[in-house]
């Protein structure tokens, strides 16, 4: 899920102006490469709309249902499940580095995102989204 967070104006080239949306993905852990460290991110990009100024901004806020993902270049990209994810540390009986399809993605009453991985619920933060932009 992505929400709306803020709205701008642009101008074109020839003069018009359009509005863009930002838009941030979930809070997700990010291991570092050189201290090995997890630390929290939010990933966000930026997206032309047709709407008018006024629509744009009683957007920001709104929530984006479906599996949006956000690389670190910005690009979007929309699963569907069953999609392939990487366990980053042993959870339950999935060992670290082994690729596992979630069947489904649910939130618990916390708003944390679960992934339904072979019938069990795993908070999202133990996976790592493979997928090619």
């Amino acid at each position: 899920m992505v929400t709306v967070t803020n709205y701008t104006t642009r101008t074109r080239k020839d003069g018009t102006t359009f509005q863009v949306l930002e838009i941030s993905g979930s809070v997700e852990l990010i291991q570092s490469q050189e201290t090995g460290k997890f630390y929290a991110t939010v990933r966000k990009t930026t997206i032309p709309c047709t709407f008018d100024e006024t629509i744009a901004k009683r957007l920001v806020g709104t929530q984006i249902k479906g599996d949006v993902v956000i690389n670190p270049s910005g690009k979007l990209r929309r699963l569907y499940t069953p999609f392939l994810v990487k366990c980053i540390e042993i959870i339950g009986d999935i060992q670290e580095k082994s690729c596992v399809f979630v069947d489904e993605v649910y939130k618990d009453p916390d708003d944390i995102i679960c992934y339904l991985i072979g019938g069990n619920l795993y908070p999202f933060m133990h996976f790592r989204i493979s997928i090619n932009f």
